[in-house]
């Protein structure tokens, strides 16, 4: 179930792989996960950024290629505390894994969501966030599966028997193996569970039963991942988060409108977050064409045949109307979905640059 598109309800929606060591270190790390934004602000012209950014991409060491970034100047655009990217890199295949996290660097990447961050040994993970670590990058880990009350609950823990004999095990397992390394950025305690408010009995006791158990072993963040909802009552879209949010230190909300939906509902779904008490809260915006879903696009009513890649602009204006709202950092959905994309890959590059840089 790793890598699976998280489903985009109706409630919710109506209502060149560059695997360069030269590269890796070319984003912004800013020295530890809760570095202050005007210390990654960048160029306000295309001109000056593109120059930076090639004296940081031409670097020969990591030291280098930092010094080049912070040579830029400071822009009054918000710009987001963290830029990240939803992957499905198992640590037991250390070169896909680390191609990957080479990609991100070099791209400006500082967090990776990774639904398959802990398939593989204790000793495989390990590495991985060395590797991670080397490179600046920060890894969320997935433990969203975790869990008895889901229809696969009982084959997922099967999978993971290296970490422990149950969900309940397995979670706090890997929780406890990898919390202090230092590039645990922290643990997603769901992804689109509870997914409206009718679903809120079910999931609200598990996931603060959960939650409690996780936070006596870590101080890290502890993040659940929800959709966004465009439903016309604030009132409503607010206390399904508020009941949330004692089982989160922060939301994730996630909304793809591209190319069938009305974009300016990013703000409010920013804005719903703050308001339910969660001042650094992160926005999941759309990097996919609705064309690799085809089966959830017709059920939602959109043709296939019409879906594409949000262009870059359109990634920038997603990103800027999410953090004038109100969040603080930003996930793009998803790597696995535009790696095959040469173009995609591109677009995305250059989005994270204009985010980053404000410009």
């Amino acid at each position: 179930m790793r890598g699976i598109l998280k489903h985009v309800r109706q409630w919710h929606l109506a209502a060149a792989s560059l695997s360069i060591i030269g590269l890796v270190a070319a984003v912004v790390w800013a020295g530890a996960v809760s570095a202050p934004k005007s210390q990654r602000a960048a160029s306000s012209t295309n001109q000056v950024v593109a120059s930076i950014s090639q004296q940081a991409a031409t670097a020969t060491s990591p030291a280098a290629a930092a010094q080049a970034r912070s040579t830029l100047p400071t822009t009054s655009r918000p710009t987001p505390d963290h830029l990240g990217l939803f992957v499905s890199d198992s640590p037991s295949d250390p070169a896909k894994a680390t191609a990957t996290l080479d990609w991100a660097a070099a791209t400006g990447f500082d967090v990776l969501y990774n639904y398959a961050s802990f398939d593989g040994t204790p000793d495989q993970v390990q590495a991985y966030l060395d590797a991670a670590a080397v490179r600046h990058i920060h890894i969320i880990f997935s433990l969203k599966d975790l869990y008895d009350a889901l229809p696969e609950g009982a084959s997922t823990a099967a999978t993971f028997s290296a970490w422990g004999s149950s969900n309940e095990q397995i979670a706090q397992s890997v929780v406890k193996a990898v919390a202090g390394h230092p590039a645990t950025y922290g643990f997603a305690l769901t992804d689109e569970q509870p997914e409206q408010p009718s679903d809120l009995a079910t999931w609200q006791p598990i996931l603060a039963t959960r939650y409690a158990q996780i936070k006596l072993l870590t101080s890290k963040p502890v993040i659940s991942v929800l959709v966004g909802w465009t439903s016309s009552s604030a009132a409503d879209r607010q206390s399904f988060l508020m009941a949330l949010r004692s089982s989160s230190d922060h939301f994730a909300l996630d909304y793809y409108p591209v190319p069938f939906e009305d974009q300016s509902h990013i703000g409010q779904i920013a804005q719903d977050a703050t308001v339910a008490g969660d001042t650094d809260s992160w926005f999941i915006e759309q990097a996919f064409s609705w064309a690799s879903y085809p089966a959830t696009a017709t059920g939602l009513g959109h043709s296939p045949a019409a879906a594409r890649y949000p262009s870059a602009d359109e990634m920038v204006a997603m990103g800027r109307a999410a953090l004038s709202g109100g969040a603080r950092s930003l996930l793009f959905y998803s790597y696995f979905d535009v790696s095959s994309s040469p173009s995609q890959l591109v677009a995305l590059r250059t989005a994270v640059l204009r985010l980053r840089s404000g410009n």
